[in-house]
């Protein structure tokens, strides 16, 4: 087995007889396995998604539309009895600063999140803030389980997947803690 550009990776002493059998699964005719790929801005990140599709692609134009990947955040200071008022108020600061955290959310001010946030594929609209109990297509998303205890954390699924979580930090920082 080569060890170039994966020598380093946990992947790479992978036993030969499983990936063997992985690479034996039968294959139906109608079926293939698509693979969208992820380069990050630096061009050394890269993440992918597989997916299995019914027919055989001839042009990348007739390829469904995915969800891309973002990135989020956790926020874990509201994890005490009735953390669930700090996760509102959290949010209603959130929601009176949404274009301010769309330019801090990725490079390019927001140009970047134009492409990802349509409404639509698990995302929010970039253009609209939202809020909601495991709904992975808000702008911030309760995860079901604090709702029901009451307590826990919020998601802001709103920025990008190259953005620089330095930026990210203080924007929220500066919106849910200083008030600003």
């Amino acid at each position: 087995m080569s060890h170039g550009v994966l020598g380093n990776s946990p992947n790479a002493a992978m036993n030969k007889t499983v990936l063997d059998k992985y690479l034996a699964l039968p294959v139906p005719a109608d079926k293939i396995q698509a693979t969208y790929i992820w380069i990050d801005g630096t061009g050394e990140g890269i993440r992918a998604k597989d997916r299995t599709l019914t027919g055989v692609v001839k042009n990348v134009s007739d390829l469904p539309i995915w969800n891309y990947d973002g990135s989020s955040t956790y926020q874990s200071e509201m994890r005490e009895d009735n953390g669930i008022i700090e996760i509102e108020k959290a949010i209603d600061k959130l929601s009176k600063q949404h274009l301010r955290h769309i330019q801090a959310y990725d490079p390019k001010q927001g140009k970047d999140n134009e492409r990802r946030l349509t409404g639509k594929h698990e995302t929010s609209s970039i253009h609209d803030f939202s809020a909601g109990v495991a709904n992975r297509g808000a702008s911030i998303r309760i995860p079901r389980d604090c709702a029901e205890q009451k307590k826990g954390y919020l998601e802001d699924r709103r920025p990008s997947s190259n953005c620089d979580p330095y930026s990210v930090t203080e924007a929220l920082i500066r919106t849910c803690v200083l008030n600003e």
